[in-house]
C-alpha cells in the first residue's frame, strides 16, 4: 500500500472511530514547551491527577497551533502520527499530522505517538512571527 494512502487511511479512521480525546480541564495556551526529560515528567504529572478515566490513558502533549503561531499543552489520549509534526487545530479541535511540516527525527522509525515531545527536531516548535515580530524556535526557549 503507497504510503501515502496508509496515512490518509489512519487520519480518516482515527476521525471515524472518535479516537481523539481531549481532557479539557488541561487544555492552555503557553509560551513554551518543556525543553528536558525533568521539565517534560513535571508537566505530564498533570495527567495523571487531572484526567482520571477507567478506559483512557491520557499523556501529556505540547504542539504548536495549525496556523503556526501559538503553542498549547494539554493531556489527551496519543495519535499516531506519520513522518510529519503534530499540531493542534482549533477547529476541529483534534490533534493531527502538520503535513507541511516534516518532522526530523534521529531515529528511522517514521512513525510515532503524538505525546512523543522528543521525537522531532525543533521544527515541529517554530512559530510564524506575530505582528510583534516573536518566535519561539524550539520547545524550553520562549
Amino acid at each position: 500500500m503507497d504510503f501515502q494512502l496508509l496515512k490518509l487511511f489512519v487520519l480518516i479512521l482515527t476521525i471515524k472511530n472518535g479516537y481523539f480525546q481531549i481532557c479539557n480541564e488541561t487544555f492552555k495556551e503557553v509560551q513554551r514547551c518543556p525543553g528536558n526529560h525533568d521539565e517534560y515528567a513535571k508537566a505530564s504529572k498533570k495527567c495523571s491527577s487531572a484526567c482520571r478515566s477507567n478506559n483512557t490513558t491520557y499523556q501529556y502533549h505540547c504542539l504548536r497551533t495549525a496556523d503556526k503561531k501559538g503553542l498549547v499543552e494539554m493531556c489527551a489520549v496519543p495519535k499516531l502520527i506519520f513522518d510529519s509534526c503534530p499540531m493542534y487545530d482549533s477547529k476541529g479541535k483534534v490533534i493531527q499530522m502538520d503535513i507541511s511540516t516534516y518532522c526530523n527525527s534521529s531515529s528511522n522509525q517514521r512513525h510515532y505517538n503524538s505525546s512523543d515531545l522528543f521525537h522531532c527536531d525543533a521544527t515541529c516548535f517554530q512559530l510564524q512571527k506575530h505582528a510583534k515580530g516573536n518566535t519561539s524556535p524550539k520547545p524550553g526557549n520562549g
